[in-house]
């Protein structure tokens, strides 16, 4: 798995056409853009609705990134995803990669407030869907503990033990573009 992830690191990088050479557009990052997606984000979480009675779904997200090196990004990252109460972790510096999981509608917010940062790369790499059974809730579907942990740059394999010892590691291969079947409903 380590050297597959090393392989999907350097696709990855080139892909994005990375070189590391100081062309870190995000790290002048536009503080007043940053606010403004902040106070967005308020509104919208104030207008969900909270559905009950409905069959909830619980959510997952792999997010690949050019890198993830700002502070303010990397604070949104975090408390988006605490403020939504999704689980998960992201790691920083060159490529970056956020997992989260969560109620699916929380985990759609947050990638379209995240795809409105100023990112030289953003996509999502992997997603999965699980509906759950009458009166079970979201907590008791998560496979990743609640709260948010950050890995350092050289710490792609604990952000990559974190999935796998999640039962999460057909997740983790979408970000090295390796196709994994199955069916969650």
């Amino acid at each position: 798995v380590v050297s597959m992830l090393k392989e999907a690191v350097q696709a990855g990088l080139e892909e994005a056409g990375a070189n590391n050479d100081g062309d870190d557009e995000d790290e002048d990052e536009d503080e007043d853009g940053l606010a403004t997606l902040e106070a967005d984000f308020q509104r919208q979480v104030g207008l969900r609705g909270a559905g009950r009675g409905e069959r909830v779904t619980l959510g997952r997200r792999l997010c690949f990134s050019h890198h993830i090196i700002a502070p303010g990004k990397r604070q949104a990252v975090i408390s988006w995803a605490l403020q939504l109460k999704l689980g998960g972790c992201s790691k920083i510096g060159w490529p970056g990669l956020i997992a989260v999981e969560g109620d699916e509608r929380d985990c759609q917010l947050y990638v379209q407030l995240l795809q409105r940062l100023r990112w030289k790369r953003f996509t999502v790499r992997g997603e999965q869907q699980v509906e759950g059974k009458e009166g079970e809730s979201i907590d008791a579907m998560r496979k990743l503990p609640r709260g948010f942990a950050e890995f350092q740059q050289d710490e792609m394999h604990l952000f990559a033990r974190l999935l796998k010892e999640n039962d999460l590691e057909d997740l983790l291969m979408t970000f090295m573009k390796v196709c994994v079947s199955y069916s969650f409903v």
